[in-house]
């Protein structure tokens, strides 16, 4: 294998060589080959009757960019990072023409896609064991949301015909959004570690901040970090798309439906979002001032804690140590049927950092305050939630301070793909902007040719 990377404009680079055959290839996937293709169009020219070829090799020079092995998505065959690949039994068990109805796809993903990426994971008998894959929105989207992000593994808890594993993260308007697929072999320690990494060198960032994972031992082994186990039930990202019998090909068509559904309502949400004025169903000073920041869907979700507010009866300061007051709570709350108990909340308020903790931790499982610290602020004379309990992740700008404050400091500056990766993730919200309306179309259009011609100036000057 020869990796060629484009250093500048006339100049290449020869950054990997290994002379050695460093993947399997098999005699029955030689016509998806363009190199082999070529090879076959000059054999049959210079003679009439070639002998069949039973093994091939290839050298792949990529001129673009992103299309750099390891780092764009161009399928290596075997991953496995010195993991163990001699039980065939892990194989994925699949029917006649699924695997090609998959590569099928990829390939034409990657030819309308440039920043599609995908991974398959074959043992030393050529099986398939593991396929995993993101397009580029699903890569640009971590960049945004990487704080937390869940592995769903309903296919496999509910032994569906696809074993599917989701890559699921939260947007700024609280709903799912897509972060990366996989099919998996068999549910072992060492197929989900493949998974695992697949995922974040596709990602070409550290891992989140959380993994929310299932019951799964073996997926929370392969973890091997702090993760919280889902608590409450998480609705599949691919929940109506998919049910027991959905084949392999059924769902390469499903994809495609269900992430254009879910994109196109993140689209209508960011555009309500900036358009609508909630109504205000309190006179709370919280509720002014988080309206003004937070997305619909959100400060909606923050109302009923403002609301709830009115539920907690009583609220007082039980005692004092140097800047650190502890308050007790007192909330009625419904129970089963209609009846109704009294129950007691902690709540410790640091007044030198303006620090707020409440033992319900709503704000750590949510991001948002809980009634009960509401109350202990407005119980101590505040007017404002502090800014430092306002996450800008659920801003309705926060695609557009993410412009403003990620900048090119932490990009590789010498791999063309990492330009490629931050480029795409800057320019999906002028995207979104530039579809709201027809005069924001025009005024994107217009600044995109410009900006075009602009870098077509750089290039003539560089001749």
């Amino acid at each position: 294998m020869v990796v060629i990377r484009l250093v500048d404009s006339k100049r290449w680079r020869i950054v990997e060589l290994e002379l050695e055959h460093n993947h399997q290839v098999s005699p029955q996937i030689k016509r998806f080959y363009k190199s082999h293709k070529k090879m076959i169009l000059a054999a049959k020219s210079a003679q009439p009757q070639p002998e069949p070829v039973t093994e091939v090799h290839t050298i792949k020079l990529y001129r673009t960019p992103v299309m750099d092995v390891g780092c764009s998505g161009y399928s290596k065959f075997s991953e496995t990072e010195g993991l163990n690949s001699t039980d065939l039994s892990k194989h994925l068990e699949r029917k006649e023409g699924d695997a090609h109805a998959v590569y099928k796809y990829f390939c034409r993903m990657k030819l309308t896609n440039p920043n599609f990426y995908y991974l398959m994971d074959l043992g030393d008998g050529r099986c398939l064991r593991n396929v995993f894959w993101a397009d580029a929105r699903s890569r640009a989207a971590y960049g945004y949301f990487c704080d937390a992000v869940a592995i769903d593994t309903t296919c496999l808890a509910n032994k569906f015909e696809i074993p599917l594993i989701s890559f699921v993260g939260i947007n700024h308007h609280g709903k799912s959004v897509l972060l990366g697929c996989g099919f998996l072999g068999q549910e072992s320690v060492e197929n989900f570690v493949w998974m695992l990494r697949a995922w974040l060198k596709c990602m070409l960032g550290g891992p989140p901040q959380v993994f929310i994972t299932d019951q799964c031992k073996p997926l929370q082994n392969a973890v091997k970090r702090d993760h919280y186990c889902k608590n409450e039930s998480l609705t599949p990202f691919f929940d109506g798309y998919v049910h027991k019998y959905t084949s392999f090909k059924e769902f390469v068509d499903k994809y495609d439906l269900a992430l254009h559904r879910k994109r196109i309502k993140e689209v209508a949400a960011d555009v309500e979002s900036r358009s609508s004025i909630v109504e205000l169903k309190t006179r709370c000073n919280f509720e002014e001032q988080l309206r003004k920041v937070y997305t619909k869907e959100i400060f909606r979700r923050l109302q009923l804690e403002v609301e709830g507010m009115y539920s907690c009866f009583n609220t007082r300061q039980v005692n004092v140590n140097g800047p650190i007051l502890t308050h007790i709570v007192k909330e009625r709350v419904e129970v089963e049927g209609n009846e109704k108990e009294v129950r007691c909340y902690g709540v410790l308020y640091e007044t030198t950092q303006v620090d707020i903790r409440c033992i319900c931790s709503l704000f750590n499982y949510k991001g948002y305050l809980c009634r009960h610290t509401l109350n202990v602020l407005n119980y101590n004379g505040m007017e404002e939630v502090p800014s430092r309990y306002i996450l800008p992740r659920w801003s309705k700008d926060f695609k557009c301070r993410y412009l403003l404050h990620h900048g090119s400091s932490n990009i590789d500056m010498y791999n063309p793909v990492y330009w490629y990766n931050h480029l795409y993730k800057l320019a999906l919200p002028v995207a979104e902007a530039g579809a709201q309306s027809e005069e924001h179309y025009k005024t994107t259009l217009q600044a995109l040719v410009e900006l075009l011609n602009k870098l077509h100036l750089v290039e003539d000057n560089q001749v």
